[in-house]
């Protein structure tokens, strides 16, 4: 049985296809990006740059499917 990591695990679970960012209207506070924004998304780079090519004052990953692939990521990133 071949041992996947966790970070190959994610990049397989987000595919690109479904994976993307949704525009909202104010900007977010800088609690509420750390809520509705995952850093330690495989597609976070890509996301950003649609948000700016597309002109976004701001936007989120809450319905990207993604989103709750990544929790458990930045859950390990943050452990001592």
């Amino acid at each position: 049985m071949k041992i996947i990591d966790l970070r190959t695990r994610l990049r397989l679970a987000v595919d690109p296809r479904l994976a993307g960012p949704s525009e909202l209207s104010a900007a977010l506070s800088p609690e509420e990006m750390g809520r509705r924004r995952s850093l330690w998304c495989p597609a976070y780079e890509r996301c950003l740059e649609v948000a700016f090519r597309s002109g976004w004052r701001s936007w989120t990953c809450d319905p990207c499917p993604g989103f709750l692939h990544a929790e458990p990521f930045r859950k390990l990133e943050a452990a001592p």
